[in-house]
Order: structure tokens, then C-alpha cells, then sequence
């Protein structure tokens, strides 16, 4: 064990008469005794349950925060974070922030087979094309605006020239 350990913790184990007392304090120095790990695990338990997309936060950076909170699960003993755990977690805390997307997405005739990196690409994907369309929309608006204000410009014009004849 003590060739297996970084420099720093083998001074703990050193003293100690046989492998078995030695992994013994290994696991309590590192995972700590059975109170604090109830405790970890209570603490993950809470954010699991108040996982939500934070606001101005992307899709993608939130895939990550639930993706570092299922090895942190892992890590404490859950047993019920697979895939599909995951997926239908990140579609439930996206749903306050963009629930017709969501709809979408487990509509979907394959969603069943998506994985939740191919959820997250099918959202970026929406969001991209949203935002473009948006974009599209307000250049178009935009363009008649300029259309209905040169026309008024030019009907002024053409007023102002009919008043002047007479």
C-alpha cells in the first residue's frame, strides 16, 4: 500500500501493524467515517433535488454542473444516475427556462435512443436556429421600417410640393 500512496499519506499509514488496519484508515482519512458520508451523501441528495438551470446560464454549462454532480453521486454510492437518469434530469431543469423545447425534445419519435450528449447537441441546435430566425425576423422588420419610413419621407415630399404649386 505504501508504494501504491502519494509521499503525504503514507506517513499515515506507516505505523500501522498490517494492510487491512492500514486500508482501514485509508478509507476513513479519505472517505471519512460512516457520519460524515451520510452527511456528503445528504448534501448531494439536496442538490439533486434542487438542480435547476440557473439564470443567463447556458444549456451546455449546465449539462456540465449535472455532469461533475453525477460523479459526485457515483462517488457517495447512488446507484439510480444511468443515462437515462441524466437525460431526464436535464430536460426537467430546463423546463422553467424553455418548456416548448423540451416538449420537442421528448416528442421526438428516437428520443428513447438520444443520448443526454445528443439532447444537449439537439438544444443547441434549437437554440442556434432560434436565434437565428429571431435574427432573420427582426432584419426583415427592420427592413420595413426603412420601406414605410422612406415612403413617408417621400409622401411629405410629394405633399410638400403639391402645397408649394398652389
Amino acid at each position: 500500500l505504501e508504494r501504491a500512496m502519494a509521499n503525504e499519506g503514507v506517513e499515515h499509514i506507516r505505523s500501522l501493524e498490517n494492510a487491512k488496519k492500514a486500508w482501514d484508515h485509508i478509507l476513513d482519512m479519505y472517505d471519512g467515517n460512516i457520519q460524515i458520508q451520510r452527511s456528503k451523501k445528504s448534501i448531494i441528495q439536496r442538490q439533486v433535488n434542487n438542480f435547476l438551470m440557473k439564470d443567463g446560464e447556458l444549456p451546455e454549462d449546465m449539462f456540465r454542473r449535472l455532469r461533475a454532480l453525477v460523479v459526485d453521486m457515483r462517488d457517495c454510492g447512488f446507484k439510480d444516475c444511468d443515462e437515462d437518469w441524466v437525460k431526464e434530469k436535464f430536460l426537467q431543469a430546463l423546463i422553467p427556462y424553455n418548456e416548448h423545447m423540451v416538449m420537442n425534445v421528448q416528442s421526438r419519435a428516437d428520443f428513447l435512443d438520444l443520448s443526454p450528449s445528443d439532447v444537449l447537441g439537439v438544444f443547441i441546435t434549437m437554440n442556434t436556429m432560434k436565434k437565428s430566425s429571431e435574427d432573420t425576423i427582426a432584419r426583415a422588420n427592420g427592413m420595413k421600417k426603412a420601406s414605410l419610413a422612406l415612403q413617408a419621407t417621400s409622401q411629405e415630399e410629394t405633399s410638400d410640393d403639391d402645397a408649394s404649386t398652389y
